[in-house]
């Protein structure tokens, strides 16, 4: 803390300087937070909004510095740099603690306001989510966030002894405050994992033994999911209860967890503007409410009509609350501010309904902020991104309800006439302009949206207007008229099952459904199993909705190599590609995070084995392989610089095609190997090389297809083999190394 404040200090940057933050959720991310508030404002931003969000964004928080971590390729970089503000490096070097790291690139200046953060300061500018396309700016401040975490660590029993796993953001308020200054204030230690994975969750309970975590539903859905599978990790693991925040969570994920873990889940209410908790259930041997977000944790709730009159219990309205825990109102915006107070009350713009022991329950949303499991919509925002197509005329976006998000985005579309657009051209349009939580789930085309007699657009009505009844809406087609194909129907019910959903429609993206690479394995097994029809994992790239895979099915056409899991044209083609060959298994689906992570502006083709079809003869000879996939790479690419990279035994194909490549004359900018076998050879022979040495030609292949086809098969076995092995052995061993000091 002291360092960064004489660094700050020393390029101009003080209390009351607002200091933007684009870092991945590390520990440095956490200790950058916390040490920037105690010199200055701190103002963390999504890393996945976009080049418009960030320049948005950064306006109206009057940023004057961004802080990156050094080398990444965010948007934000260049956005700054056209703002005129300071652009700080973040370095984490080598062998150092968790959260150190050093700052470089200010300008020697003097702060206006040198030396440590006082009470009355600014401790956090959070951008939220309005009812117009401008972002409205939330203050908090330093007093009043200790004073409700002091609070909040009080009503959970925290203590020095307690460690919580943090699962959320860093560039929202439940991953800021809720689980890292709530629980440092009460002593607690807080692990950080770098991002969150279900199974990596557990593996994180058995290594650090937390006694908490909070997090929102989607992670509660996930981490339920997968409980089965690591019973032995819970039976030993420390947790003495779980908080649930950032919106509803059902009743049916409420029992899994208690269940699973054999504690209670404290469920909880609380906003931005109102500094964290609003009402929350107590701890034992207080009464918990299971359904409910409890009572009132500190300040004055109550319920009102439409016109401001206080209701009686039992009787649903809007939510209100006043007292020392709300924030003093939105920056530079008087029209917020009056619609969002009346006297000292703030209206929080949720409905809900106290019952006679005077436990809250959530009933719905009065303004027009779409609260998509914790992540906030500004539907405005949606609109006007929508209206830069130029096909479109209108469009209103709108919640519709979501079995464990709470609230999904769903959007009504009036095309020009004769426009021929699809769920998938709007989803595919929106992925340059809106972070990927923002992008319409459904896309409802209309001839004309339904307002009222002053011509208002009532966008918490629409989806009742529309008849779009989110989880349990019928299965349609992507034209009104028409219902869904048998086939699209047997698909519909095997997408369901595999993704544990209520409903699946024929234009819903599977990745965007929240489907991983496991769970895609397993649905092209049903696939085969029940429509006898052998499909690559990887065709979710291409036909990523029931209504495409259903076409794919039907032209029954082979399948090739290249598989364009990041395509050109969704990112503008500014970049080369990234061709990267797939390891043993023969499938790239793994690849989708890979291609997430390096971002929507760099293209990405994997390369897959052939013969997934049942159709394609597979190749044998690793040579052959290379040689294929490199003709195939220059019809997508035909002159260099060509950017390759292979995984596993893919490393070994990918240094036989740069050897091609290069003997063609063309340049090889990067050779990427990730975790791959030595690419120059081996001691000893692989199974291919001895069945081609002992075994006949054509034996030699059909060896060759059923070894591969076991394996395509018996990967869930490998997994769970896998986790048990991580369990019981490789965790232990990591940390006995790690308890040496050792790097």
């Amino acid at each position: 803390a002291d360092y960064v404040e004489e660094t700050l200090n020393g390029w101009g940057i003080g209390r009351g300087d607002r200091v933007a933050m684009v870092v991945p959720d590390r520990p440095e991310m956490a200790v950058a937070f916390l040490t920037v508030a105690g010199c200055a404002t701190p103002a963390p931003l999504n890393p996945e909004y976009t080049a418009s969000e960030f320049e948005r964004y950064l306006s109206n928080i009057r940023a004057t510095a961004l802080i990156v971590a050094e080398g990444s390729d965010t948007a934000a970089r260049p956005v700054a740099e056209g703002l005129g503000l300071t652009l700080i490096e973040l370095t984490v070097e080598s062998r150092s603690p968790a959260g150190v790291f050093k700052l470089s690139g200010g300008h020697r200046a003097a702060a206006n306001q040198p030396g440590p953060a006082q009470a009355a300061d600014i401790a956090l500018v959070l951008p939220t989510s309005g009812t117009t396309s401008k972002p409205k700016i939330v203050p908090l401040c330093n007093a009043r966030m200790t004073d409700m975490a002091h609070k909040n660590a009080r009503a959970y029993n925290l203590d020095s002894s307690d460690q919580c796993v943090n699962i959320m953001p860093l560039s929202y308020h439940h991953g800021l405050n809720a689980a890292l200054v709530l629980p440092l204030s009460a002593g607690c230690s807080v692990v950080l994992p770098p991002f969150f994975d279900a199974d990596e969750f557990f593996g994180t309970l058995q290594a650090f033994s937390p006694t908490w975590y909070s997090a929102g539903p989607t992670h509660h859905e996930a981490i339920a999911s997968r409980a089965a599978k690591f019973e032995d990790v819970i039976a030993g693991c420390q947790i003495r209860f779980i908080r649930s925040g950032a919106g509803r969570l059902s009743k049916d994920v409420i029992g899994a967890l208690e269940n699973a873990f054999n504690v209670l889940v404290i469920e909880r209410y609380g906003m931005t503007e109102t500094h964290g908790t609003l009402t929350s259930n107590p701890l034992p041997p207080g009464k918990r409410k299971p359904g409910t977000v409890g009572v009132p944790a500190g300040s004055e709730v109550r319920i009102v009509d439409q016109e401001g009159k206080f209701l009686a219990q039992g009787e649903a309205g809007e939510i209100v609350v006043r007292g020392p825990c709300v924030f003093g109102g939105y920056e530079n915006d008087p029209k917020a501010n009056e619609d969002a107070f009346f006297d000292d009350w703030f209206r929080t713009g949720d409905e809900g309904v106290f019952d006679d022991d005077g436990y809250l329950t959530l009933t719905g949303r009065v303004k027009e902020t779409i609260n998509r499991g914790g992540e906030k919509v500004n539907p405005s925002e949606v609109d006007l991104a929508l209206m830069d197509h130029a096909e479109i005329l209108e469009a209103a976006t709108f919640p519709i309800p979501h079995r464990t998000l709470g609230e999904e985005v769903a959007a009504a579309v009036v095309k020009e006439t004769g426009s021929k657009l699809t769920d998938q051209d709007l989803t595919r349009f929106l992925l340059n302009q809106l972070a990927g939580f923002k992008i319409p789930r459904r896309f409802i085309f209309v001839d004309a949206i339904p307002k009222t007699e002053t011509g208002k657009v009532q966008r918490y009505k629409l989806a009742e207007t529309l008849g779009v009844g989110g989880d349990t809406a019928p299965v349609r087609g992507p034209d009104p008229s028409r219902d869904a194909s048998p086939l699209e129907a047997r698909l519909c019910g095997i997408w369901k099952r595999i993704l544990k959903l209520d409903r699946v429609g024929l234009n819903d993206n599977f990745f965007l459904l929240g489907g991983d690479s496991l769970q895609a394995v397993d649905l092209f097994l049903e696939i085969e199993q029940v429509l006898k029809r052998r499909l690559p994992v990887a065709a979710l790239f291409e036909a990523g909705t029931v209504a495409e895979m259903a076409k794919l099915i039907d032209d029954g056409e082979a399948q090739g190599c290249m598989v364009a899991i990041q395509p050109a044209g969704s990112s503008g083609g500014a970049r080369p590609p990234f061709f990267c060959v797939h390891g043993n298994g023969g499938d790239v689906i793994g690849f989708y995070n890979l291609a997430k992570h390096l971002g929507p502006v760099q293209p990405f083709y994997g390369i897959q084995s052939l013969g997934w079809d049942g159709k394609t003869v597979p190749f044998t000879r690793t040579a052959d392989m290379a040689a294929h996939y490199t003709a195939e790479l220059r019809k997508v690419q035909p002159r260099g610089p060509y950017y390759l990279g292979g995984y596993s035994f893919g490393g070994r194909i990918a240094v036989y095609m740069a050897n091609m490549l290069k003997a063609a004359g063309e340049e090889v900018a990067l050779l990427a190997l990730l975790d791959p076998d030595s690419p120059v050879g081996r001691a000893y022979a692989t199974w291919g090389q001895w069945f081609e040495l002992h075994g006949s030609p054509s034996g030699t292949k059909r060896i060759g297809e059923v070894l591969r086809f076991t394996w395509f098969r018996t990967r869930k076995a490998y997994d769970k083999f896998y986790q048990h092995l991580r369990r019981a052995v490789l965790f232990p061993i990591w940390n006995i190394y790690r308890a040496t000091g050792r790097p």
